[in-house]
């Protein structure tokens, strides 16, 4: 099924396609902006319509910051009131959901976990980068992961090896952050070390995104915001050392 976030039947069209296949439980996974506007107000009237047809709901929470804001405690209280579990990757998002707004007993922790995978072999070879030391920037295109600022460190990075690569792979969702995308493609097209970036755009097919992290050295995360990191759980899996910001989540 195929629904525009934005439409303000969403809810109704979730509700109706999924009601055709008479489900005993309904598993929702939970990120800001992926129903509707103020992001994500939509979710709520969906769980509600699946309560009302007395169809239990899990909600899966990947976004629990340490210390929520308005518009997210907003969300998640009622989010957390209306399912009839909630699960989480972190004991700290347990913890903060539990301080905030109680009802311990139906919020679990699953942690994240990690795939077993096979390296892929030549992978700089078929990215075009053989021979290079590989910086990844990997994952969604927002302003609290602190991309930009990389790119723009990027010229003193390059100082210390002339065979630095920073590789940049992932996309912005939807049409969030429009305006962060625009300055932040002119970040890489401005740098004066342009030629030593590498940017791979879209949303990747498996295989083609286990290539782009055989491929690096050395994977940055340093996101000024953020609850958890499915990214990092891909490094590991591949044994990449990972640098990341002084956050809760990366602890």
């Amino acid at each position: 099924p195929i629904y525009r976030p934005e439409s303000t039947s969403m809810p109704t069209q979730i509700f109706d396609i999924s009601a055709e296949f008479t489900p005993d439980i309904i598993h929702i996974q939970h990120e800001y902006g992926l129903y509707g506007p103020q992001r994500g107000v939509h979710v709520i009237g969906l769980i509600v319509m699946y309560k009302l047809a007395g169809i239990p709901v899990v909600t899966t929470l990947h976004s629990v910051q340490e210390e929520p804001d308005h518009e997210e405690s907003t969300l998640l209280r009622l989010i957390v009131s209306e399912s009839a579990a909630v699960i989480v990757h972190e004991q700290f998002q347990k913890d903060t959901l539990v301080k905030h707004f109680g009802q311990e007993e139906k919020i679990h922790v699953i942690y994240h976990g990690i795939r077993e995978v096979d390296v892929i072999k030549d992978a700089k070879k078929k990215l075009g980068i053989e021979g290079k030391k590989v910086i990844l920037l990997c994952g969604y295109f927002r302003p609290t992961k602190g991309f930009k600022e990389i790119v723009e460190l990027m010229p003193e990075i390059c100082k210390q090896a002339n065979d630095i690569v920073l590789l940049v792979a992932g996309k912005a969702r939807g049409l969030e952050y429009l305006e962060y995308q625009r300055e932040f493609y002119e970040a890489i097209n401005n740098s004066p070390v342009n030629d030593r970036i590498v940017v791979l755009r879209g949303q990747f097919p498996q295989h083609t995104f286990d290539t782009i992290v055989s491929a690096s050295d050395i994977v940055v995360l340093p996101y000024e915001k953020g609850a958890q990191s499915g990214i990092m759980a891909q490094c590991f899996a591949f044994n990449k050392p990972v640098i990341t910001s002084n956050l809760l989540a990366f602890k």
